[in-house]
């Protein structure tokens, strides 16, 4: 070790914390995960929806999903968003007492994603009812 200069350790020691950061945010993550919140609404609803985590994380920074918005900007840090916090749970804010409720929150999220990539010529994911929520 003593044949690593000063210099070079304050160059691999930051690039080093910042490799590690990164895994444990990502690979801490599930592959899939299942959205059920069934319980959020009233009346008959249609099935849970499988959510392709990992997928997702391969071309979409964290905060272009998860946020929480104060004076119109996203003032989530990616460092709240630990598996099974209340940060990470859309019904945590998205309710049957908020201004956007929870199925316009999802449709307008996901749907809203997938429609802009399609029109951009892009690979999207579904657009239809019954591909995200199977019988």
């Amino acid at each position: 070790m003593r044949w690593i200069t000063k210099g070079v350790w304050k160059t691999i020691l930051p690039v080093l914390g910042a490799i590690f950061c990164f895994a444990s945010i990502s690979f801490g993550q599930p592959e899939e995960v299942l959205i059920d919140n069934t319980d959020s609404y009233k009346g008959k609803q249609r099935s849970a929806v499988t959510f392709k985590h990992a997928q997702h994380m391969e071309s979409l920074e964290c905060l272009q999903c998860h946020h929480r918005y104060e004076n119109g900007e996203n003032v989530l840090e990616e460092g709240e968003l630990e598996e099974d916090t209340e940060n990470v749970k859309c019904t945590s804010c998205h309710n049957r007492e908020s201004k956007t409720r929870l199925k316009k929150a999802f449709h307008h999220q996901c749907l809203g994603c997938h429609m802009n990539l399609r029109k951009q010529g892009r690979s999207t994911g579904p657009e239809l009812c019954g591909e995200c929520h199977p019988k």
